[in-house]
C-alpha cells in the first residue's frame, strides 16, 4: 500500500478548499437547476452533489487526521462533526435569505448522510485485521 501519510499537507489543503467551494456554490444566487429526467419520473442531480462534497469533506479530513493505523482522536472527531453539521446547517439557512434561493431540508439530510458516511466509509476500509 502507498504510503499516504506523507501526502498530510496535501489531505489539508484539500479539506479546506472543500469548505471554501462549499460556502461559494451555496451562495451563489441563482444557481442553476439540476434536475434529471427519467421517463415521468425526476431526480435532483443536486442531491447526489451534495453528498458528495459533505462525503470527500469527510473523508479528506480522516485522512488529514488519521494516524499511522488509520485511527483518529474521538475529540478530534466530534469536533469535526459538530463543525461540519454547522456548516451544513448555515449553508442551508443562508440560502433562505438569498435571491431565487431557499432552505430545502433534503439537500441539508444529503450533507448529513455524506458527513456521517464519509466519516464510517474510510473507518471501515482502512480497518486492519
Amino acid at each position: 500500500m502507498i504510503n499516504i501519510f506523507k501526502y498530510k499537507k496535501l489531505f489539508a489543503l484539500l479539506f479546506w478548499i472543500c469548505i471554501f467551494t462549499i460556502i461559494i456554490f451555496s451562495i451563489i444566487p441563482n444557481g442553476p437547476e439540476m434536475k434529471a429526467h427519467l421517463g415521468e419520473n425526476q431526480f435532483r442531480i443536486d442531491y447526489a452533489l451534495h453528498f458528495m462534497a459533505y462525503f470527500s469533506l469527510s473523508f479528506l479530513f480522516f485522512l488529514w487526521k488519521s494516524d499511522q493505523y488509520f485511527r483518529i482522536r474521538k475529540h478530534l472527531l466530534v469536533f469535526f462533526l459538530m463543525g461540519a453539521l454547522f456548516l451544513s446547517l448555515f449553508t442551508e439557512l443562508a440560502q433562505s435569505i438569498l435571491p431565487n434561493r431557499s432552505f430545502n431540508p433534503m439537500d441539508f439530510l444529503f450533507n448529513v448522510t455524506g458527513i456521517l458516511i464519509g466519516v464510517i466509509f474510510p473507518t471501515v476500509l482502512f480497518r486492519s485485521n
